[in-house]
């Protein structure tokens, strides 16, 4: 799998129906999670309203299938690696009723915030998380240098 953020204007339509969102922010940064030998992403992450070394992720399936703590995994490496976006801080809200991606998320080293009632632009409500940059991310981005960032 490699990442990909060619096409912004394509990756940002792509994801808006997908992650349930009203509109981007000026400042968002999208992403393709392409599998080997696919010209359509298999995943998307969106990180926008950048303040300081924090950011704000959206990520969705764009098949059938479910999000497995490996794309979250790979998608928090993009985001904490040093020649990616190299942030310290992430925050994601998660719809109330997908508890297969709460889960995996935290699996991966979300940590629980808060409920945000009507947190979506259909109304539901989101769950907070957030992760912080840690030694295991570090050490994550030096495990998937080899993958391809566009």
């Amino acid at each position: 799998m490699h990442f990909s953020r060619k096409n912004q204007d394509k990756l940002l339509e792509q994801a808006k129906p997908l992650t349930g969102s009203a509109g981007w922010a000026t400042d968002a940064v999208a992403f393709g999670a392409f599998r080997e030998n696919e010209t359509e992403p298999a995943a998307l992450a969106v990180f926008q309203a950048f303040n300081g070394a924090q950011a704000e992720l959206h990520f969705a399936l764009t098949s059938t299938g479910r999000m497995t703590r490996e794309i979250i995994g790979a998608i928090c490496t993009l985001a904490f690696h040093p020649r990616a976006l190299n942030l310290d801080r992430l925050w994601t809200n998660i719809a109330d009723d997908n508890i297969p991606a709460q889960a995996a998320a935290m699996k991966v080293g979300f940590k629980f915030e808060y409920r945000k009632r009507g947190g979506f632009a259909d109304g539901k409500d989101a769950i907070v998380f957030s992760m912080a940059r840690t030694g295991t991310h570090q050490a994550a981005a030096k495990h998937h240098d080899n993958e391809v960032v566009t």
